[in-house]
């Protein structure tokens, strides 16, 4: 093997590596379609440009949590999420090809179920959703997110003697 065989195999497992699939089910409960998913992050689409200008002031408030839920639901933000949750499935979906209207040879953003465009969004948005509530609050006091006494026990070394688990049998 050849340095450049071995470079495409690499390339090829670290690809593989960074991808998902799912399957989203037609309305008749039995159709599934794969989507292959490449795992991004909001500030990946920023960067790359893929975000319209028109989207970036709905970003930076999500990005720096000045935006909270009940904002989210005016119309006005509304239709915008739905314009960013449009951006970011169409870089972050491998396969199929997709197009903003579906064809013979592109699954269309408008065939996709909001839920499934709600939840791959959750997913690339996931490490600063995660950090949402440790963003300091209105009186400028951020959450912490446990307090010291409910921290778990230090953990201490099975000899193989213990058959229990949390309270459940092995």
């Amino acid at each position: 093997m050849n340095s450049f065989d071995e470079l495409r195999l690499n390339l090829q497992k670290f690809r593989q590596a960074n991808h998902v699939e799912i399957f989203i089910t037609a309305v008749d409960g039995q159709t599934q379609l794969p989507l292959q998913l490449r795992k991004i992050g909001i500030e990946d689409l920023v960067f790359s440009g893929s975000i319209p200008d028109s989207l970036s002031g709905l970003v930076d408030q999500m990005l720096n949590g000045s935006m909270d839920s009940a904002a989210l639901l005016k119309p006005s933000n509304m239709t915008q999420m739905g314009e960013l949750f449009d951006a970011v499935l169409s870089v972050c979906v491998q396969w199929p090809p997709l197009a903003k209207v579906g064809d013979d040879e592109h699954l269309g953003l408008d065939e996709i179920p909001f839920p499934v465009k709600e939840a791959i969004f959750g997913w690339v948005n996931g490490d600063a959703l995660a950090l949402e509530k440790f963003r300091v609050g209105p009186g400028g006091v951020g959450e912490s997110g446990h307090p010291g006494k409910a921290l778990r026990a230090e953990a201490q070394p099975d000899h193989g003697d213990n058959q229990q688990l949390d309270g459940v049998s092995a």
